[in-house]
Formats: structure tokens, sequence, C-alpha cells
């Protein structure tokens, strides 16, 4: 869907292989807003988290997923020549693309979901970087949207950025604004043993389809 629009994606039915026709589906007005990087992206995963949560909670569901990129840096180290390239989310929460601006301020989410931090983990970015980039973020949101749309920083369930993310919620709430939450999924048996899971994870970091979304975004959603 498109943030800046309030109709959405609206199909008469659906046809299956077998010539059966699906009536329509029911559309809902309130929408989740979720950035996430491959790990929500990943092909094998179908979109997982974002369609889980748009599932548990009801809504229609905004995705936006960019694979390799993080809060506060880049995977990609700055190389913008290749392919896939995107920003960090600091530069590009609120970006279509580079020469299209997003705005969700004439139709807010009813809630924001950021399952993001494996790449700056992965590329090494300090805490007080990917601190400041959750500051940012959130500032930013805040002016576009308001202060009642709940935030949910998640953090990876490889355990990447795992303090930087948690002291950045802290010092966000400390400044006032409670209506960001932390979600740590990695603190239970199933985020503990996340990376060893091969049934569960295309190469220890990608949950897999069906297996990974059922040991590991499901709880994810119930815990938001």
């Amino acid at each position: 869907r498109n943030g800046t629009q309030n109709a959405v994606w609206d199909p008469v039915s659906f046809v299956g292989d077998n010539g059966v026709v699906f009536s329509t589906p029911v559309t809902r007005s309130a929408w989740t807003l979720v950035y996430e990087d491959s790990i929500g992206e990943y092909s094998d995963s179908l979109a997982q988290v974002g369609w889980n949560l748009g599932r548990a909670f009801g809504t229609e569901v905004g995705l936006r997923p960019f694979g390799g990129t993080g809060i506060g840096t880049n995977n990609d180290l700055g190389n913008a020549s290749n392919v896939g390239y995107v920003p960090p989310l600091s530069q590009a929460w609120n970006k279509y693309d580079a020469a299209t601006p997003l705005d969700y301020s004439a139709n807010p989410p009813a809630r924001v979901v950021i399952a993001m931090g494996q790449n700056d983990g992965s590329a090494g970015a300090s805490n007080s970087t990917t601190i400041a980039a959750m500051v940012t973020v959130v500032n930013g949101i805040r002016a576009m949207i308001g202060t009642l749309v709940p935030i949910h920083f998640c953090i990876p369930w490889s355990g990447n950025s795992r303090s930087a993310i948690t002291a950045g919620v802290a010092q966000i709430r400390t400044a006032g604004d409670t209506k960001v939450f932390l979600i740590d999924s990695g603190t239970d048996t199933l985020g503990a043993t996340y990376g060893s899971q091969s049934a569960t994870t295309v190469d220890g970091v990608h949950p897999n389809f069906p297996y990974g979304n059922i040991t590991f975004v499901t709880p994810l959603a119930y815990r938001i």
C-alpha cells in the first residue's frame, strides 16, 4: 500500500489453479508499517515478518524491506555501486526511492515495527551510531504522524545490535517518548537457539518458510 493514499489494492476475487473462484478478501482501514531488512523480506521467507504481523493484528501491512541495510549504517559499507545498495534507515525511512518522498501523515499507521539491526552489527557499527540513528528515525516519524502511534524496535533473533538497540530504546523512553517499545525475542529459548536450527533457517540468519515462520516470527508478533 502507498502511505500517501487512503485506498489499498482491493481485488475483486482470486481464481485458484483449479478454476475455483474465492470471494473478495476483507480490506481493513488500519494498517501496520514494517521496516525490515533481508531477514524479513528474504525470498524464502515470503516477506514473512510483515505478513505475519498484519495477520496477527488484523490490519493491512505496509512493507519497507531493504536487504543489506541497517538502522544507522549499511552492510555494503558505503559501496553505492553495489546492486541493491540502499542508505540506512536513518536516511531512507521517509523515501520510496532516492527521488520520491513518502508521507504517511494523511493516513498514519496504527503501529510502526522496525525489525532491523542485523546489518548494523555485521558492519561493526558502534552503539553510538546506532542509537543516534534510532533517535533520528523516531523524531522524524513523530514529526510526521504524532506521538500516539506505538513504535516497536525488534532486536534481531541472532542478537546482533542488542546492546545498542536496548540502550537506544531506554534513551528515547527516558526522554519522554513512552510509546517506543523494545521487543527482544532473543532472550527466550527460541532466540537463543536461532542460529543453530538449520531446519528453520536458510543460512543461520534468514528464517525459512514455513518452519522459520512458525518458530520465530509468530512469537515475535505475539510479543508485540
